[in-house]
């Protein structure tokens, strides 16, 4: 499995567009990204953690049934996924938080997204085609006071990804 690393650019913020092919880029060594850096796995989709905000509201009436835990609240990542040379099927699986002394935090089931705020990360329904790219935003539960200080992303059969949050 090739994973490579690119340092964060210009463009990282705009959703459609793909990065650069000529983007100066690292064989990735399995430690922490600076949060807004590209990696690449195997030519086929890049991804990118942009953002982290460990405290966000989320308003509906059944929190449980969003996938929120008693004693947990609310954070966000928010992320980059282009598909280079195939289309890809990105989803909130894979996505995780975790903290210094090793507790994760996994997204809910992302099937119903109705409540979350605007925009999202795909949601596992609509793939996204070769040189296309989409942003959005990944929710998911913490424990109140914990501070996640690392973030995951693990597509099916590759290596996980690591950010690092400031």
């Amino acid at each position: 499995m090739t994973v490579t690393a690119s340092p964060p650019n210009a463009g990282a913020d705009a959703a459609d567009t793909p990065p650069a092919p000529d983007a100066a880029t690292t064989s990735y060594d399995g430690q922490a990204l600076p949060l807004g850096t590209e990696a690449t796995v195997e030519d086929e989709f890049s991804i990118t953690a942009l953002k982290f905000e460990p405290s966000v509201t989320v308003t509906y009436e059944d929190q449980e049934f969003l996938g929120l835990k008693a004693g947990q609240q609310w954070a966000r990542i928010q992320a980059k996924i282009c598909a280079l040379s195939v289309p890809v099927e990105a989803s909130w699986v894979g996505w995780e938080a975790s903290t210094a002394d090793g507790i994760a935090f996994q997204t809910p089931d992302s099937s119903f997204t109705d409540p979350f705020p605007r925009p999202l990360f795909p949601d596992g329904l609509n793939t996204v085609p070769p040189g296309q790219c989409r942003q959005g935003w990944v929710y998911l539960g913490i424990d109140k006071g914990a501070a996640a200080d690392k973030l995951t992303y693990t597509a099916i059969g590759a290596t996980p990804i690591t950010w690092q949050v400031s």
